[in-house]
């Protein structure tokens, strides 16, 4: 699948234009930075998101990070929760890791884990995005083995330190109708839309406002046993309705 990743910096982006192009099939969509203030909500975020839905272009959003501690992370993914609240992603959610600080301070390990722990208890799916090389100087084969793996590397090269990698980032200059300038392209190699959805995560849920029924039959089915049965039902959202056996 090929997409595009953007932010406030791409402006005001035209995605009926996007969408027709038939050169992008989903966007991640930066939601904001660092730790919660009004300043750092990205602006064009949601615009961003309903027009993608509108147009029907599957999304994921990433969070920029400015973290100096795992404390520090925790407050970023408490606040990216916020700005990606009552919104379906199909693509995952994103700790963007690549600040020279982060290097400095030699704890990039458990940033990530803060941050997308605290998005997976969540109910999110969450993963990591940096350039190649910070992957291999700063990161622990651990980390792409535990999360999504969103690698940068935009040389026309395919990404060889992180080698799990599940998403390539592998322009900063492409072009794309309905976005004025250059445009950072994408190409996943993972079905994320459908691993989502089937673990009702990123705010799917797994009724998803289907309407439907369910008949079980059972000789001796006793009234306490029925009473479970409908109570479960009804945790699931659905209407029950307890009927007589025929004779």
């Amino acid at each position: 699948m090929r997409g595009i990743d953007v932010s406030q910096h791409n402006g005001n982006i035209d995605w009926d234009k996007v969408k027709a192009s038939g050169k992008v099939d989903f966007a991640i969509l930066r939601c904001g930075f660092g730790r919660e203030h009004a300043s750092q909500v990205d602006e064009q975020f949601e615009r961003n998101y309903s027009e993608c839905k509108r147009v029907g272009l599957p999304v994921g959003a990433y969070h920029y990070s400015y973290a100096d501690s795992a404390a520090d992370a925790e407050k970023e993914a408490e606040f990216c929760l916020k700005l990606i609240k009552d919104k379906q992603l199909e693509f995952p959610v994103w700790f963007d890791i690549e600040e020279r600080s982060h290097v400095l301070r030699g704890n990039c390990d458990d940033l990530v884990k803060a941050f997308c722990g605290r998005l997976e208890a969540a109910g999110y799916y969450a993963g990591v995005y940096s350039f190649d090389s910070f992957f291999a100087s700063n990161l622990s084969p651990e980390i792409t083995k535990r999360y999504a793996a969103w690698s940068a590397r935009v040389e026309n090269i395919k990404p060889t330190a992180c080698r799990n990698v599940g998403m390539w980032q592998n322009s900063w200059k492409g072009s794309v109708p309905g976005i004025s300038g250059d445009v950072d392209t994408n190409i996943s190699y993972y079905d994320y839309p459908t691993t989502i959805k089937k673990r009702c995560l990123n705010g799917f849920s797994g009724v998803d406002k289907q309407r439907f029924s369910v008949s079980a039959v059972a000789d001796d089915l006793t009234a306490e046993q029925a009473a479970g049965i409908m109570k479960k039902c009804s945790e699931m959202g659905m209407t029950a309705v307890r009927r007589s056996k025929e004779v």
